[in-house]
């Protein structure tokens, strides 16, 4: 394994063989270059005691907070109790207790796997004007509609090659809500071109329609808090689209009998 490493990258890496991943990659970082470190089941606890809190998985911040409480190994990290990590970090103060005790549940998961549909016209000679641009963007729609039947899109990216140089003019856009008719992405695309024209002429241009979902029918309710609810569940999925993971916090009851305020309720991302 570590010869195939070495005919790809071109240099010699580290191999870490442990029950999870942290502790895998620490040890293949301990190892130093063409070792394999394995470590034992049961004993990730005693291999990251006596490393630097460098090696952890977290933001600078963390970092930076925990060497002014003077924390800069992992087991001492370990020897706080769960619930004073909570009170200092939040969320994240639960994964670092278990990450520094050699917990690792999180299973190894592959790379989710982006599905887009994409279509490109070349024009026969440079475009300058915004019905023409939009005409072209119609006709690109035609073409990604068969492949598009029966599911709807939550992204539209409008790319358009510009004449001379080979610079490239490029709109996304995130929906509020996903859309399946041809005719409403027709007209988000036009509104973005009247919007935002490119500066120069058009030589070739290109959509992508990405996110895709099945589609789906909306239930009518004259309970207004139903329809409240579904709203924002909708921003949340356009806000989780658009920025890769979900900026919406809620509260969560861990130890609502607490005398520390701090320690009654924890921030945990929402996801629709």
């Amino acid at each position: 394994m570590l010869g195939l490493v070495r005919e790809v990258a071109g240099s010699l890496g580290g191999a870490g063989i442990a029950e999870g991943r942290f502790t895998a990659s620490a040890a293949a970082v301990v190892g130093g270059a063409g070792e394999v470190t394995v470590v034992p089941a049961g004993l990730e606890a005693d291999f990251l005691a006596p490393l630097d809190i460098s090696l952890l998985p977290v933001g600078q911040e963390i970092l930076e907070r925990l060497r002014l409480l003077g924390l800069d190994m992992i087991g001492e990290v370990a020897c706080i109790s769960l619930g004073d990590l909570i009170s200092q970090f939040g969320a994240q103060g639960k994964r670092l207790w278990q990450l520094c005790n050699g917990i690792d549940e999180p299973p190894l998961l592959p790379r989710p796997r982006v599905e887009f549909l994409e279509q490109q016209m070349q024009l026969e000679a440079p475009v300058a004007g915004v019905e023409v641009l939009v005409a072209c963007g119609r006709q690109l729609l035609s073409r990604l509609s068969t492949p598009l039947r029966g599911r709807a899109v939550r992204e539209l990216s409008i790319r358009a090659e510009l004449e001379s140089g080979g610079r490239t003019w490029e709109k996304r856009v995130v929906f509020r809500e996903a859309i399946s008719d041809n005719d409403r992405l027709a007209f988000v695309l036009k509104s973005v071109l009247n919007a935002s024209t490119p500066p120069r002429p058009v030589v070739a241009m290109s959509l992508r329609l990405a996110s895709l979902a099945a589609e789906s029918g909306k239930q009518l309710s004259f309970d207004d808090r139903s329809r409240v609810r579904r709203q924002i569940e909708e921003a949340i999925r356009q806000l989780k689209t658009r920025y890769g993971f979900s900026p919406i916090y809620r509260c969560v009851d861990v130890e609502p009998w607490s005398a520390i305020p701090e320690d009654r309720q924890i921030l945990v991302e929402s996801d629709a």
